[in-house]
């Protein structure tokens, strides 16, 4: 596998493409969602974890006789933020898009750029929403590791940004103890959508990694010392119209799927700084993918 990670924190370094166009910003309302070429409704995802995967909000307990960064939790349930989904599914889409990242703006204002609009800004409503998830913790294998304290840094090159490599490269002193998910466990979650054009649900689902081009994501705590790996698979999709609501599975789901991922594929084919993106991507998580054959 090509080595694209270029930093010894864990980091995979990616250009930031350029801003090529905005989305006229008008008013969105509900009427609107339900005109003929939107697309609304409820996308069951299933996740598995392919390494330790840490969801907390930095409650620090005693567990096994050590202080660790434990699990969220509401009750007896391990609490997965949807906000910790939804924040790094736009990262990928940030980086596989035209977006208000790459025109050095913390985000848009008065015209939304295609992953604005999506996943909303100041001022601006989403039309993609991550629900919390709460996994009955009998469900979930978890147990208490040992690593090295996170490192916070920046990708200082030009016209780079960084998200997470699947490949380890942290070789720090393990110092500090975390609570997180074993490897090989599963939960689902559910993304709904409003409003959406076929190129913004196929950016959504590229960005998942379940198109054909599919990856492995990154999520919660401690990315950049291994933990987190995640693979993602579409289970079901509740489509609702203005009369009716249609759930599609099985091969008519990845016929769906395709179909729309095509769509904002055939979209970027002439940008090579979002192809080159999507193929270092796809590359860094090979070794996760062949777990799963």
């Amino acid at each position: 596998m090509t080595d694209y990670n270029d930093s010894p924190k864990g980091y995979l370094r990616l250009k930031i493409p350029k801003l090529s166009a905005h989305i006229s910003s008008q008013e969105f309302s509900h009427i609107d969602s339900f005109c003929s070429d939107r697309l609304n409704g409820i996308l069951r995802i299933g996740a598995v974890t392919k390494s330790y995967t840490c969801f907390t909000q930095g409650d620090l307990l005693m567990k096994e006789g050590k202080i660790t960064n434990v699990l969220s939790r509401e009750g007896t349930r391990v609490l997965i933020p949807g906000a910790s989904l939804k924040g790094a599914i736009r990262t990928y889409a940030e980086f596989l898009s035209n977006s208000c990242a790459g025109s050095g703006t913390a985000s848009c204002s008065d015209r939304l750029c295609i992953v604005c609009s999506m996943f909303g800004t100041l001022g601006k409503l989403g039309r993609v929403q991550f629900d919390d998830v709460l996994v009955n913790e009998r469900s979930l294998k978890t147990t208490v590791v040992s690593g090295p304290s996170q490192w916070k840094g920046k990708a200082t090159l030009p016209n780079t940004g960084k998200i997470y490599s699947h490949t380890l490269s942290e070789t720090g002193q393990k110092t500090s103890n975390y609570e997180v998910i074993e490897p090989g466990s599963s939960f689902q979650f559910e993304v709904t959508v409003k409003g959406l054009t076929k190129k913004e649900f196929g950016l959504l689902l590229v960005a998942m990694g379940v198109s054909r081009k599919r990856f492995a994501i990154k999520l919660g705590r401690g990315k950049n010392i291994g933990f987190g790996s995640v693979t993602l698979r579409p289970e079901n999709f509740l489509k609702i119209s203005a009369v009716s609501e249609t759930s599609i599975s099985g091969e008519q789901l990845t016929n769906f799927i395709n179909e729309c991922a095509n769509v904002y594929l055939q979209s970027i084919t002439g940008d090579n700084d979002i192809v080159t993106n999507l193929d270092k991507i796809i590359d860094d998580s090979k070794k996760v993918l062949q777990l799963e054959e």
